[in-house]
């Protein structure tokens, strides 16, 4: 099979090595799930890309914060409490690790942009809804029956 798929950073490019072509065929600019991480330890990603792709000198970063903690309060620590709460024992034990839990960092929640709060808000009540109706596991996985 002549054509082999070739990935460069966010760029996807698909090789002919018979004709030596290479064609681009997908560009992905989105950032990863736990970005928000890094920017809390003190690495900005984004920036960071910004910089280079306006040709300014970037230096490494060698300077972040070590134990940093990000918290997915909607829908996933949600999520992981009421899963940790169905049957077994330990229930007081996961409910206190549950708002044990450190509140600086939120992984979606900011008052400096409400947009995706709301939105995540939206999408949570309604996954829960689901749950509640019947129509969705508790894991995410819809049911059939």
């Amino acid at each position: 099979m002549p054509w082999i798929g070739r990935e460069l950073q966010w760029w996807k490019f698909k090789v002919n090595e018979s004709i030596d072509e290479i064609s681009l065929i997908e560009i992905n600019g989105r950032f990863w799930g736990s970005l928000q991480l890094a920017i809390n330890a003190g690495i900005d990603f984004p920036y960071l890309l910004f910089r280079i792709m306006s040709d300014e000198d970037v230096e490494p970063t060698m300077n972040y914060l070590l134990g940093v903690f990000q918290r997915w309060l909607f829908p996933g620590d949600l999520l992981w409490l009421l899963s940790s709460l169905q049957g077994g024992n330990n229930k007081l034990q996961k409910i206190t690790q549950f708002f044990g839990s450190s509140w600086k960092n939120e992984d979606i929640f900011s008052f400096d942009d409400v947009t995706p709060m709301l939105g995540f808000l939206s999408q949570t009540l309604g996954h829960f809804t689901d749950i509640i109706k019947g129509r969705r596991t508790i894991y995410g996985e819809t049911c059939s029956y």
